[in-house]
């Protein structure tokens, strides 16, 4: 795209933004082109293959829930998916990768209802709650960019998204969004970047086989034996 189209398409976009029943832009933020910068998304799987990341992405259970359940129910509905009598089943799959890449590399992980952690437990244990968010598109919040150091923070309201700015920020500056305190491995693997700013929560990730070798090794007992004992 050039810098031409990407005004274009923005000015488009603030079309569209502004006609929203109560939705306004401020005249103080511009929408700016950063490619510049080359910190785009999308990353080739071959050059992952030293780490943990590959094995996070599921892509053969996506691709088998595709197969079973997206294919069949485009074939059976035709008239809805007009366009689909056009493509072959690895068409369909393939477009649903890349439509599904692109939700999930600029979707939201909204907090459902009753998700909040409870700050006062006893035990002191923190519920992973990777699974348990609900994915939402939010185009106005995908406008901003993120880092591990930020001035903005999205707060869930019972019905709303509010952006709120946690400093001044002057003239040419750049808002920056926080998408969590994630190792660089997770922010590659849920939006397909990675910055040095997000070092600070880089972790070795040991796969769970390795462990279970080292384990069986140093006490020698099997893997049906270690089997029972964790679980």
């Amino acid at each position: 795209m050039s810098s031409a189209d990407f005004d274009r398409k923005s000015a488009s976009f603030l079309e569209w933004f502004n006609k929203l029943p109560g939705a306004s832009f401020s005249d103080a933020i511009e929408i700016v082109d950063l490619r510049f910068r080359h910190a785009g998304r999308g990353i080739k799987l071959s050059h992952l293959q030293a780490s943990a990341v590959v094995n996070r992405i599921g892509k053969a259970s996506a691709e088998d829930m595709f197969r079973t359940r997206l294919i069949p129910a485009i074939r059976q509905n035709p008239d809805v998916f007009a366009a689909s009598r056009d493509y072959g089943d690895h068409d369909l799959i393939k477009l649903a990768h890349r439509m599904g890449s692109t939700v999930m590399a600029f979707a939201f992980d909204l907090e459902n209802d009753g998700a909040a952690a409870d700050d006062d437990e006893a035990d002191g244990w923190v519920e992973d709650q990777e699974g348990k968010s609900m994915m939402g598109m939010v185009a106005m919040a995908d406008m901003l960019n993120a880092d591990a150091e930020f001035n903005a923070h999205v707060n869930h309201g019972d019905d709303e998204l509010t952006i709120t700015t946690l400093r001044d920020v002057k003239a040419g500056d750049e808002i920056l969004n926080c998408y969590g305190p994630h190792p660089n491995s997770e922010l590659l693997r849920r939006y397909g970047y990675v910055t040095s700013q997000h070092s600070r929560y880089d972790v070795v990730e040991m796969p769970w086989e390795a462990v279970q070798d080292a384990l069986m090794s140093e006490l020698n007992v099997s893997r049906e034996v270690l089997a029972r004992a964790v679980s």
